[in-house]
């Protein structure tokens, strides 16, 4: 039984830190990067491919926001996830 308040606790704390560190340019897309670089790179050598390729598909969908705000494609956009992309960052 405590198994599952701590889980609770535990995605209720992933959620919230990815939520505070939405503010700071680039913060939020480099840290989910390289955490769903790091699970993927895990699972694919673990045999388990269809989780490791979901892993990659998360970064290549994250890449294009990280580009935008970091000013990699020229101008400098303002690009906020917002409470919807990093409540949905920190779930997954």
């Amino acid at each position: 039984p405590f198994g599952y308040f701590l889980t609770l606790f535990a995605v209720w704390a992933a959620i919230n830190a990815f939520n505070m560190v939405d503010g700071i340019d680039g913060l939020l897309g480099g840290l989910s990067c390289v955490s769903f670089a790091a699970i993927g790179m895990i699972l694919w050598f673990d045999g388990q491919t269809s989780l490791a390729i979901w892993c990659f598909a998360m970064i290549a969908a994250i890449l294009p926001y990280i580009m935008l705000n970091l000013g990699i494609l020229g101008r400098r956009y303002k690009v906020f996830m917002g409470d919807a992309g990093s409540t949905l960052i920190g779930f997954t």
